[in-house]
């Protein structure tokens, strides 16, 4: 007789925030798997393996993107709906063994195991809280002729 044990290596959950309408669901990761559940019934909504050793996954609050972080150290952005991956940032030297998208889905943070945690925007380049960019000086000059 073969036994196979899973273990649970993160979970969260996907809940209404700010007015925003998400079902309720937990995603869960163990292996290379990444599953997200009904909290309703406890009815898996679906499965992905991710070829990889995955330790955190996220479900964006408008379910339209989930990202997962693991054993690679990367970051990657998939799409819920198809599976398919959107998007990969390089940023740890270490596995992340956290993930968690912000209550407006506009920023996400990773913790990892070379000590540091990094936040993510989803829309690069648009400020947002405490993020400003400079303008070039081109772009400067270009504003000032207009």
């Amino acid at each position: 007789t073969t036994h196979t044990h899973t273990h649970l290596t993160s979970f969260t959950l996907c809940s209404a925030f700010a007015g925003q309408t998400c079902r309720k669901v937990l995603t869960v990761t163990f292996g290379s798997t990444i599953a997200f559940y009904s909290l309703d019934d406890l009815k898996e909504i679906k499965k992905l393996e991710v070829g990889s050793p995955v330790h955190a996954a996220s479900l964006h609050p408008n379910e339209h993107t989930f990202a997962w972080g693991g054993q690679d150290n990367m970051l990657h952005v998939v799409d819920y709906t198809t599976c398919v991956q959107s998007d990969e940032y390089k940023g740890h030297f270490g596995p992340i063994h956290c993930l968690q998208y912000s209550p407006d889905g506009q920023t996400y943070a990773s913790g990892s195991e070379d000590g540091t945690v990094r936040l993510w925007q989803v829309h690069v380049g648009q400020e947002y809280g405490l993020w400003r960019f400079a303008k070039s000086d081109e772009a400067e000059a270009a504003a000032d002729t207009a």
